[in-house]
Order: C-alpha cells, then sequence, then structure tokens
C-alpha cells in the first residue's frame, strides 16, 4: 500500500487562520469571517412622536384623505372655471366705458393633477366672449369675439378671432369699437385667466 505524501499531510493539517471552510452536499466553498468587534449594533428602536406620527397619516398636499402616498389623482374644475370667470372678466370695463357681458366656454377643461406627491393646477378652453361698447356720444355697439387658446401655458399669447359685430351703429363708430376691443379686451382677458390659475392652484 501507498503512503500518503508528506508534503499533502502538511498542508492537510495546517490550520486555515483567514478564512473557514463551508461545506456543502456537493462543493466545498470559503466563507470569509468577520470579526465581532467590527459589526455595529442596531439602533434600539425609539418611539415616534405625535408630530412624526401625524406627518406620516396626513396625505400629500393637495391629495384626497384617501391618498396618503400622493399617486396620481385628477380632479375636474371646469365647472367652477366657468362660473369663475363670468364674475372675473365682469368686473373689467372698457376705458370708455362697456365690459364683456357673458362668457361662453366652448371646449375644454380645467383640471388640477397630482402625481407623485407634486400638485399641477390648469386649463385649456376655448371661449366666446359676447361684449359691448360705449363709443362716442354714449353710442354702445355690441358684438362677439372668441378666443381659442384660453390655456394656462399660453397667457402671455392670447389670440381673438371672429370679431362680430352683432348690434351696428354704422360703420364710423363700428370701427371706434372694434379698435377698443382689440386693443383692451386682451389684457381684461389675460388678467382674468391669470387670477383664475391662482385661484385654481390653490384648491
Amino acid at each position: 500500500n501507498s503512503q500518503p505524501s508528506p508534503c499533502w499531510m502538511a498542508a492537510a493539517s495546517a490550520p486555515l487562520n483567514k478564512d473557514k471552510v463551508v461545506h456543502s452536499s456537493s462543493y466545498n466553498y470559503f466563507a470569509a469571517s468577520i470579526p465581532q468587534e467590527t459589526v455595529s449594533p442596531p439602533p434600539p428602536p425609539r418611539k415616534l412622536t405625535d408630530e412624526e406620527v401625524a406627518a406620516q397619516e396626513a396625505p400629500a398636499q393637495g391629495a384626497s384623505a384617501w391618498n396618503h402616498a400622493g399617486t396620481f389623482e385628477e380632479r375636474p374644475y371646469t365647472q367652477w372655471a366657468k362660473e369663475r370667470l363670468q364674475v372675473l372678466v365682469s368686473h373689467a370695463k372698457f376705458t370708455q366705458g362697456g365690459g364683456v357681458n357673458t362668457v361662453t366656454v366652448d371646449s375644454g377643461d380645467a383640471t388640477s393633477v397630482i402625481a407623485r406627491g407634486k400638485k399641477r393646477a390648469g386649463f385649456d378652453l376655448e371661449l366666446t366672449l359676447s361684449w359691448e361698447v360705449t363709443v362716442a356720444q354714449d353710442t354702445a355697439v355690441q358684438g362677439t369675439v372668441k378666443c381659442l387658446n384660453a390655456a394656462s401655458d399660453e397667457l402671455d399669447d392670447l389670440e381673438l378671432q371672429d370679431l362680430l359685430i352683432t348690434i351696428s351703429k354704422g360703420s364710423p363708430v363700428d370701427t371706434a369699437a372694434r379698435k377698443i376691443v382689440q386693443q383692451e379686451l386682451p389684457s381684461i382677458l389675460q388678467s382674468a385667466l391669470k387670477q383664475l390659475l391662482q385661484e385654481l392652484t390653490s384648491k
């Protein structure tokens, strides 16, 4: 019978100082041992304060009570925007008298959206405005005009279209009325829409 090699016996009897051998049914592998003194103990449990509990239970800013995580949520405000815009525009007057009588929202919507805990409000509306302008000698001219881009991200680029005279007082007076509407109505509408956006954002 052959005897084990002295070199093999020396290797087999040598201690493993740095690693320990982990035995498996199919193979052996080395697992590094970490000195116990280098492992930091876990922090002790701490009771949350009332303020911390309330902060965790409160929904994201502007979100519904059920939406604690502030995930996607959309709220419609189109009807409110129609009514509120009418009030805001009716307060403004043309310099020579008269103003906007009615505002009709032909299409579009106003919404407030919460996504990932952040709130975004806005609107995109197509409007028809009926107006009345007092020109020379207390003569009133009436008409309508459309604004197809009454959007919260286009407030500095409002465009009036299809300006029509519905109650005419003759060419010179009608021309003067058109000029007043074209010059003054964009700023009146812009101010009202900016106020509408501010109020919608705060909802």
